[in-house]
């Protein structure tokens, strides 16, 4: 019987993690209610995406895409993301350059210092759209961006920047040895892995 309920609700955690949508108890068939904290326990954030090869490996917060609209007097970014589970996600800045009037949704998010960097606490389940705005009298030499962020739409001054320069977690804004010139040691590369299934009969 045990062995039934746990397939069953296997099944029913396996579609909801390959369709991308959370798990809620109303998709649970009432008699099987009981059961969900025991088909649970030994998979922690069941409702957070996989990486591909690793079922253990899992990203609950997913950003997409980051924009960045710097002026010399201003900037504006916008950062799309999808949270999985309740928790913190880290904004572009730093202690230095603090991002001010930061929306979640278009609600005003409070922004704290989580080990000096800017971050804002999000409910799960949600897709949301940050934005915020930094204030200075010059364009900084650079500006550090949260790990995570795969994508990055630039423009200064009105310009669009399309192969933006980043070392260290650091976008470098200005042109200088360190700046939007390629920096030194830094290669043009492309890493690849092939897979291969192999039927040997």
């Amino acid at each position: 019987m045990l062995r039934i309920v746990w397939l069953i609700l296997s099944a029913i955690l396996f579609t909801s993690v390959t369709q991308a949508k959370p798990l809620t108890p109303e998709q649970v068939p009432d008699p099987l209610k009981p059961w969900i904290a025991w088909a649970l326990q030994d998979s922690p954030d069941p409702d957070c995406p996989f990486i591909y090869n690793n079922f253990q490996q899992k990203r609950c917060n997913w950003p997409t895409q980051i924009q960045l609209e710097l002026t010399t007097d201003k900037g504006v970014f916008s950062i799309n993301e999808r949270a999985y589970r309740d928790g913190w996600i880290s904004l572009p800045g730093d202690e230095k350059h603090w991002p001010l009037n930061v929306t979640a949704n278009n609600k005003p998010a409070l922004v704290m210092n989580k080990d000096g960097i800017p971050s804002v606490k999000l409910a799960a389940n949600i897709l949301y759209q940050i934005d915020g705005e930094f204030r200075w009298n010059s364009i900084p030499d650079n500006l550090r961006l949260p790990e995570d962020i795969g994508l990055i739409a630039l423009r200064i001054n009105g310009a669009g920047i399309p192969t933006p320069a980043i070392k260290d977690g650091q976008l470098w804004l200005k042109e200088s040895e360190t700046g939007l010139k390629k920096p030194e040691n830094i290669q043009n590369n492309l890493d690849i892995q092939v897979f291969r299934k192999i039927t040997d009969e």
